[in-house]
């Protein structure tokens, strides 16, 4: 801070490289939380991602018991949202929307993860891809957790 005199008076002010360091500084740190921020909901995100896996997984476990075999979504290599709404409609037994076209409340819908199930009589895959990146988490029978590009 400076001290500038004009006419017997003094005038305490700030320079305009003190207001530059400040407003910099102010930057600098808005970047760091943002940063935070972003990698908080992609954890977010992920670990939801993984709660449906695994909420799918018992009603994989419950289907087969009733019908002898695992139920197998449309494009069980590709998630997208045909086999996300199939998995809602065929295992938790909601549709995405109700009659009147208005949102349900279901599992899957609100993600920022497709999803899909390949099977066999005996053993599944579940996969969710990330809607707008590359995550990919899969999860078997076994519950063995596998992510990739994460």
């Amino acid at each position: 801070m400076e001290t500038l005199r004009v006419d017997k008076k003094s005038i305490k002010a700030f320079t305009i490289i003190e207001l530059l360091v400040v407003v910099a500084l102010i930057g600098i740190i808005s970047t760091l939380g943002i940063v935070a921020y972003n990698g908080y909901t992609s954890s977010a995100q992920q670990t939801a991602a993984k709660n449906s896996l695994n909420a799918i997984s018992i009603a994989q476990l419950e289907y087969k018991s009733t019908r002898g075999t695992f139920y197998q979504s449309s494009n069980p290599n590709s998630p997208n949202n045909a086999s996300t709404n199939d998995i809602n409609l065929n295992l938790f037994g909601v549709t995405s929307f109700n009659v009147s076209g208005a949102a349900n409340n279901d599992k899957l819908t609100g993600q920022a993860y497709w999803f899909s199930s390949a099977a066999t009589p005996t053993t599944f895959i579940l996969t969710a891809q990330e809607k707008d990146g590359l995550c990919r988490i899969t999860l078997n029978q076994d519950s063995a957790l596998n992510m990739s590009q994460c």
